[in-house]
């Protein structure tokens, strides 16, 4: 019976079937050179690059005093090195602990200094009593002149209290049928300060840190103050203050509804009325209502911040007054309405009202006889007679409408400096807008050269929490540019206006 051989073609995945064709074998003649096997290939281009690697120099690796060959095959000695010699690790250490001492001990004296300003601000006599009301109820209202120091001090005054640590609760996480779930989690911990601008929020950050003697953000694990906006969050695992946006409070509670990170939120400059203030003061309504039923029991402390709000407004929105016909907090309405003593006093969501007065500094107000048409040139004006006029030192802050005028009012006080008089003190004309990178706005709160005085020309974004050391003068166009639908258009549009009694207030205060 014949054989049946199969045999596989290279370029087919196909078994083709011959029938009765003998097996052959072919032998090379002594002419024809056999085909390198692929493991030679692979062997030739190993051997290639080995060589190619070894015609090329050595690596050195810097160290802090020596620079050091690294063998490609390491010695003893480097294996030593590189799983960490004792006497070497030892060194690191040692110097690596000598920076961060000299940075500690820096920050500490830094905060040594600015306590003493500290004091002297009007809300630091007011410290004690805004922890008495804190404590006893969980909204408080306070109301306080511009620079009266609220922004920076209030989280400062309640981050050390006992109700501001993190407790480890159980918590109701989710609900199948009748059936409730309980988790432990750790609430609180955390102080959030909730600020309208971008450039408030940074800065304000940065002046806590240094009053502190702490990192700030990102630069130390040990950090207690750090800051959340759009595109830039700088915090560390150990942050215990946190300003943020309001935008940026408001996406946190998309994935945190009961904000179980914070035992306080303070909302600052709420006369700002806004779609994002608007909806954070709803929402942490509705977690004071709920009795902190998503925080294991624990309530959420709301602190609302402003120079100008409508008071009656916001007690009529949070609740009754404290001290008004309520039931005192030590007792507990039984269910046939009486009501027995409880040892332990529990905080109520009554609102508590505290009232800053005075400034660090009596400030006056001088108009225009008449209105300007121009009022970039009428600031021109006025900018350089305060300079002529008035002695060293007090810098200038000029309030524009925006971007544009600002750049055109720089241009003009550079242009008009050039020819000043050289006797007279030098200007440094500072840009302040939104669109400012972050490291050109910084430069706005350091201090001036000497014999200099600066001029800061900036939009409403200095208008509210920025202030802005050695300002004396405030020169204010009175209009603004402010967001505004059309009808017509179907959009909205930024339209210059006049800028409203609280505003300018606001601005009155940055002097």
């Amino acid at each position: 019976m014949p054989e049946r051989v199969y045999t596989r073609f290279d370029d087919s995945d196909d078994e083709k079937a011959v029938v009765n064709k003998p097996t052959t074998t072919t032998v090379p003649s002594s002419k024809t050179k056999p085909k390198p096997a692929k493991s030679d290939k692979l062997l030739e281009v190993s051997n290639k690059k080995r060589k190619r690697d070894e015609s090329r120099p050595e690596p050195q690796l810097k160290t802090h005093n020596e620079t050091i060959t690294v063998p490609r095959q390491p010695d003893s000695s480097f294996k030593n090195l590189a799983n960490g010699n004792p006497e070497n690790v030892r060194k690191k250490l040692h110097r690596a602990h000598q920076d961060n001492t000299a940075i500690s001990h820096s920050l500490r004296e830094k905060a040594k200094a600015l306590l003493e300003t500290r004091k002297k601000l009007p809300i630091f006599q007011h410290a004690d009593e805004i922890r008495q009301k804190l404590k006893d109820n969980n909204v408080m209202l306070l109301i306080g002149e511009t620079g009266s120091g609220k922004s920076t001090q209030v989280p400062q005054f309640l981050v050390d209290e006992p109700w501001c640590q993190v407790k480890k609760v159980k918590a109701t996480t989710s609900t199948e049928g009748d059936s409730t779930q309980k988790k432990s989690i750790p609430v609180g911990g955390c102080v959030a300060i909730t600020q309208p601008r971008r450039v408030a929020a940074i800065s304000l950050a940065r002046r806590v840190a240094e009053e502190m003697g702490t990192p700030l953000g990102k630069a130390s694990p040990a950090s207690k103050v750090g800051y959340s906006v759009r595109f830039d969050t700088s915090v560390s695992p150990s942050t215990r203050i946190k300003f943020l946006t309001d935008g940026m409070l408001l996406q946190e509670m998309l994935h945190d509804p009961w904000l179980t990170k914070y035992s306080a939120v303070v909302v600052d400059e709420v006369h700002e009325r806004g779609v994002n203030v608007d909806l954070v003061l709803g929402f942490l309504k509705n977690i004071l209502d709920s009795k902190g039923e998503g925080r294991g029991g624990m309530p959420l402390k709301v602190i609302v911040m402003s120079a100008t709000a409508d008071m009656e407004s916001l007690l009529e929105f949070f609740g009754q007054e404290a001290g008004s016909d309520q039931k005192p907090s030590g007792e507990l309405a039984s269910p046939n309405g009486s009501t027995s003593n409880n040892n332990e006093k529990t905080p109520s969501n009554a609102v508590s009202a505290c009232h800053i007065k005075g400034r660090q500094f009596p400030v006056e107000t001088i108009y225009s006889p008449a209105p300007v048409h121009d009022f970039v040139d009428a600031a021109l004006e006025t900018i350089f007679n305060i300079h002529i006029k008035e002695p060293m030192p007090g810098d200038i802050l000029v309030f524009l409408t925006g971007q544009e005028t600002v750049e055109n009012l720089e241009y003009l006080v550079n242009e008009y400096a050039v020819g000043m008089d050289p006797s007279l003190p030098k200007v440094l004309a500072l840009p302040l807008f939104a669109a400012l990178p972050q490291a050109a706005q910084q430069r706005v709160f350091a201090p001036a050269p000497p014999r200099t005085r600066k001029i800061i020309l900036a939009t409403n974004i200095a208008e509210t929490s920025v202030t802005v050391s050695g300002v004396r003068f405030v020169v204010d166009c009175g209009k603004a540019k402010m967001k505004q639908f059309r009808s017509r258009l179907g959009l909205d549009s930024l339209l210059v206006k006049p800028i409203s009694k609280s505003a300018a207030i606001q601005r009155k205060g940055r002097a």
